[in-house]
């Protein structure tokens, strides 16, 4: 490393804001805040791409099962954030387990009968581990409809692109996708669990 590129990065850590799960955003209000977070966050988006990769592989019937389980999940899960502030470095860690799994189905494409509970298990995941910042109660709500909406775009739009799109190189590169999702999800929690001091 150089001496300029040291001296970046000292600067770049001594003049570092505080973060938070929906900290304010330049130019935007609490609701698109709240919509943002789950792309910021590394384990929601690696669980939220491996949920989209999933429910492109199913058929309409079950990928509606899925999405049914997502939605419930996050009806539940948001409010509860506010409760579990507190849990974030093992609710993170839980993420990443849940998109290491998801994406071993994805990688599979072996059918499973326990897509709701898997879009369930998803959604309450998420929706816990988006504790907002300590603000009034309407900017809490305003935020959190924001996660929840935002979460659940992203993973409509991931799997209603690849949804009935079941040729073979098709099949084949969402598999791919899947491993490099699974193989991103170690390399994160390796980090993660480094950092707590844990391996």
């Amino acid at each position: 490393m150089t001496l300029r590129n040291a001296a970046c990065a000292l600067a770049a850590l001594l003049f570092a804001t505080p973060c938070l799960a929906h900290g304010a955003f330049p130019g935007v209000n609490d609701f698109q805040a709240g919509m943002l977070h789950p792309l910021l966050v590394t384990a929601h988006l690696l669980l939220l791409i491996a949920c989209g990769l999933l429910l492109g592989q199913q058929h309409r019937g079950p990928a509606q099962a899925m999405l049914g389980g997502l939605l419930a999940g996050l009806l539940v899960g948001l409010p509860l954030s506010v409760l579990a502030a507190s849990w974030s470095k093992a609710l993170s860690i839980a993420c990443l387990v849940a998109a290491l799994g998801t994406s071993l189905l994805v990688t599979s494409a072996r059918p499973t009968r326990r897509l709701t509970l898997i879009g369930l298990l998803a959604g309450l995941l998420v929706g816990i581990d988006s504790a907002p910042a300590r603000d009034p109660w309407q900017a809490v709500a305003t935020s959190l409809a924001g996660t929840g909406l935002g979460a659940l775009l992203m993973v409509c739009v991931i799997g209603g692109a690849l949804l009935g799109r079941h040729r073979h190189w098709q099949r084949i590169g969402v598999r791919i996708v899947g491993a490099w999702i699974a193989a991103a999800c170690l390399l994160v929690a390796s980090v993660e669990l480094r950092r707590l001091g844990i391996i």
